[in-house]
C-alpha cells in the first residue's frame, strides 16, 4: 500500500471498495445503480479520484461512477438483448483519498 504524507498531517492513500452487497440483475436495455463500500485504514475526508474498477460482468457497461467517503455508486448499463447478473462482492473500485 502506498501512503503519502502531506505537510498539514493529512495522508493520501489508495483504498479499495467492494460490492454490491447482493446479486444484481440488469435487464436487457436498462440500467441499475449498485453501491460498493470502502474499508479504509484512515478516516476519509475526500476522494481525489478513481484509480481502477475491476470485476464488472462481460456485457455490462459502466455508465457513471460517483465516489464518496464511504464508497461509490456505480450505474451499470446492459446494452445486450438478454439479462445479465452482477454477483455479490465481485466489483472492486480502487480510489485515491485524503484522510488522517
Amino acid at each position: 500500500m502506498t501512503v503519502y504524507l502531506l505537510p498539514n498531517g493529512y495522508k493520501i492513500e489508495k483504498v479499495s471498495a467492494t460490492g454490491p452487497s447482493s446479486n444484481t440483475t440488469v435487464t436487457a436495455g436498462s440500467a441499475e445503480d449498485i453501491s460498493v463500500s470502502v474499508s479504509p485504514t484512515i478516516r476519509v475526508l475526500d476522494v481525489i479520484g478513481v484509480a481502477k474498477i475491476s470485476g464488472v460482468v462481460d456485457g455490462l457497461v459502466i455508465a457513471r461512477i460517483i465516489p464518496s467517503t464511504t464508497g461509490a455508486t456505480i450505474r451499470l448499463f446492459n446494452p445486450t438483448a438478454g439479462d445479465l447478473t452482477q454477483n455479490a462482492n465481485t466489483i472492486t473500485v480502487e480510489m485515491w483519498v485524503i484522510g488522517y
